[in-house]
C-alpha cells in the first residue's frame, strides 16, 4: 500500500495488519534531498503542499511555494488536465510556474501531483524536477524485489 496521506493516518492500519506500506510524500522528500538542494519548489495542491512543507520541515529543508495568482494557475492547469486538455495553454502555464519557483529560489522542483508529469517535463525545468509518482513507482519495485 501506499499514501499521500499524513503520516500514521494510513500507515497505522496497514502496518498493523502486516502489510508493506510506502510513504510516498516520505520517500519524494528523500529523493529530493538526495540533489543536494535546500529550497524545494513545490508543485501540488493546497492540501498535497501542505503535507510536503511538513515533511520539508522534518528534514530541514526549506519550502519554496507558489503565492498569489500563481496558486490559481496552478489549479486551473491542474483542472485543464482533469478535463482532458493537456495542449500547450496548460503545458505553458506549467513551464511558467515552474520557472517562477526557480526564480523565487528553489534548488530542486517536486511534482508533487499527478497531473503534473502529464503537463511538465524535467528537461522543461533549470533545476531537478523530482515526480513523487515516479519515486513511489521506484519504491514499489524496490520493494517487490526486496531491496
Amino acid at each position: 500500500a501506499y499514501s499521500a496521506s499524513p503520516p500514521g493516518v494510513a500507515s497505522t492500519p496497514i502496518r498493523a495488519a502486516g502489510l508493506p506500506f510506502i510513504d510516498m510524500i516520505a520517500a519524494t522528500v528523500e529523493a529530493v534531498t538526495a540533489t543536494g538542494a535546500t529550497r524545494i519548489g513545490v508543485l501540488a495542491t493546497p492540501g498535497g503542499e501542505a503535507l510536503y512543507a511538513e515533511a520539508l520541515a522534518r528534514a530541514g529543508l526549506e519550502i519554496v511555494r507558489l503565492e498569489g495568482a500563481d496558486r490559481e494557475a496552478f489549479m486551473t492547469a491542474v483542472f485543464a488536465v482533469k478535463a482532458g486538455d493537456d495542449g500547450e495553454g496548460p503545458r505553458g502555464e506549467m513551464r511558467r510556474l515552474a520557472a517562477a519557483l526557480v526564480q523565487a529560489g528553489a534548488g530542486a522542483v517536486i511534482a508533487g501531483c499527478t497531473e503534473v508529469p502529464l503537463l511538465l517535463r524535467a528537461e522543461e525545468v533549470s533545476v531537478t524536477l523530482v515526480d513523487s509518482a515516479e519515486v513511489l513507482a521506484a519504491e514499489c519495485v524496490r520493494m517487490c524485489l526486496g531491496e
